[in-house]
């Protein structure tokens, strides 16, 4: 194959797998064939045959030399004068003629001898590249030697019988052991063939069958390059309509974090989808007072919490989703009260097409439903024992406290003075919480700045500066009494507040369920009037 001929240990056992030893029967017929016309021209020796050929020889010589002085008559032997005449010339030409008859014999033994020679000679040839120089794996050790010693180059024959009687013994003595010596390395060759196949099989199995898919896909090159762009045009096309797509969420992500930011100074610039396959992300580009920054690493953690809710919202809300509801699990996490209020109007528009569950534990969401008139239905759910949960409907947290303080009053199981303890505080929560509400009206309205209203909230501790707060606007004023006055005259509010304050630390001699019933009068009155 291929690969056998670019790999010279293959082809080397190759060709010792294949090596052929001397054909001794061939080298036995060279030899007899040598010995017998070696011992035909031996036999010629000394003969009047073989003076015969040796006389015309010489006469030869002399006519060649004759012929090249046709004037001279000398013999340029012996100088005798007069000798080399013309009619000698007739004589030695026909006396040569007379002995090559007679020495024919010799001649043909001559050239049989010759003949003999040329393939004897051409009998013994050079070792092999491949046992000069063997693959891993086989031994040519004494082969070579053999082989080396049946090719000898320094033995030749000059044509006399014996150096062709000495190439006979020699090719006659060295043929058998070469011969014996090479089955032996062809069958190590051969092993050593088949161990590599047997380890290249395998893998060689695999290429073939890869060779055909591959040949196959060679054959659809040109095709390929036109799926290729197609498919580049596919991915290209998809990126532009992913966009398209993503564009209605992406506009509907920096709406509602225009509400949700408040006074943030990060403004979303860009949304977009990035990445490929099964890695994909969302590349978000930001700004901070309008100099581009780094994504989500500018953003604090109220910033982040708003944001996920600006991501969120609009996909849950994605008119291709299934689902006709969002359920929100503390949004309000992390999130200062601007926010909130914030929050607040985007689920009340998106509360237009889907049903809006909202679970929480903070009251700051329930609270600025009811400032922003956000229609919400509020229910508190509570665990009792043995895991019984109840629910009820709650309108404010002052409604809460009132029935609280009512269902106390109420207990007769509770001792008297113990009513006349509980009831006072429950109904001073109520004042308070009402008066937060209306105060962050008032300052809200006024266009006061959340973070300075939620800041006087915190600082609220006296039912005094609750009300000086939501009467008011500020937990400093002093003309809390006069005005409560003025709001509800019959319900002698002022005597109310101090009896709530003192009810708060120690028992008064009240009735429960009137205290109950004035704190919701005037309760009602805040809400109305204040």
């Amino acid at each position: 194959t291929g690969t056998s001929a670019s790999d010279p240990d293959l082809v080397r056992l190759q060709a010792l797998a294949n090596l052929a030893a001397p054909d001794t029967e061939r080298v036995t017929a060279s030899v007899d064939r040598l010995r017998a016309a070696a011992a035909k021209v031996q036999g010629h020796a000394g003969t009047s045959a073989s003076e015969a050929r040796s006389l015309a020889e010489l006469l030869e010589s002399a006519l060649h030399v004759q012929g090249a002085h046709p004037d001279g008559e000398t013999c340029p032997v012996c100088g005798t004068d007069e000798v080399l005449t013309s009619t000698w010339t007739i004589e030695a030409t026909a006396k040569i003629a007379e002995l090559r008859a007679v020495s024919a014999e010799v001649s043909a033994a001559d050239g049989e001898l010759a003949q003999a020679l040329t393939t004897a000679r051409n009998l013994p040839s050079p070792p092999s590249i491949a046992l000069v120089e063997p693959p891993s794996g086989v031994d040519t050790t004494n082969l070579l030697a053999a082989w080396n010693s049946w090719a000898n180059p320094d033995l030749v024959a000059d044509g006399t019988p014996s150096t062709a009687a000495a190439l006979a013994d020699h090719l006659e003595s060295k043929v058998q052991p070469l011969a014996e010596l090479v089955p032996a390395v062809r069958e190590q060759a051969e092993a050593e063939r088949e161990g590599r196949q047997d380890r290249w099989r395998p893998v060689a199995e695999k290429i073939a069958a890869w060779l055909e898919g591959a040949r196959e896909a060679q054959a659809y090159r040109s095709q390929a390059k036109l799926l290729k762009a197609a498919a580049d045009w596919v991915v290209a096309e998809s990126v532009t309509v992913r966009a398209a797509r993503f564009k209605p969420i992406a506009d509907q992500v920096k709406t509602v974090w225009e509400q949700l930011r408040h006074d943030s100074n990060v403004s979303v610039e860009d949304l977009a989808l990035g990445g490929s396959k099964t890695h994909r992300r969302l590349n978000l580009s930001v700004s901070v007072d309008d100099t581009a920054a780094a994504g989500l690493g500018v953003l604090s953690q109220g910033e982040l919490h708003a944001l996920s809710l600006a991501l969120f919202l609009p996909r849950a809300t994605h008119n291709e989703s299934p689902f006709r509801f969002v359920l929100i699990d503390d949004p309000v996490q992390a999130l200062d009260a601007a926010r909130v209020d914030g929050l607040a109007r985007v689920l009340q528009k998106v509360a237009k097409t889907r049903q809006v569950v909202v679970f929480t534990h903070d009251e700051r969401l329930p609270d600025a439903c009811r400032r922003l008139d956000v229609a919400a239905r509020v229910l508190e759910v509570s665990r009792q024992e043995h895991s019984q949960l109840t629910i009820r409907s709650m309108a404010h947290p002052s409604e809460r406290y009132l029935e609280d303080a009512k269902a106390i009053a109420s207990s007769d199981p509770y001792p008297i003075e113990v009513r006349r303890r509980v009831v006072p505080g429950l109904c001073r929560q109520a004042l308070e919480a009402v008066s937060v509400d209306l105060g962050r009206r008032k300052l809200l309205a006024k266009g006061a700045p959340f973070a300075d209203v939620e800041t006087q909230v915190s600082g609220l501790g006296t039912l005094f500066t609750h009300l000086a707060f939501g009467l008011f606007g500020d937990s400093g004023h002093k003309e809390v009494y006069l005005r409560l006055e003025t709001l509800a005259p019959k319900l002698n509010p002022v005597d109310l507040v101090k009896q709530l304050n003192k009810g708060t630390h120690e028992a008064v001699d009240t009735n429960p369920h009137d205290v109950v019933n004035d704190t919701a009068a005037l309760v009602k009155v805040l809400q109305e009037k204040a």
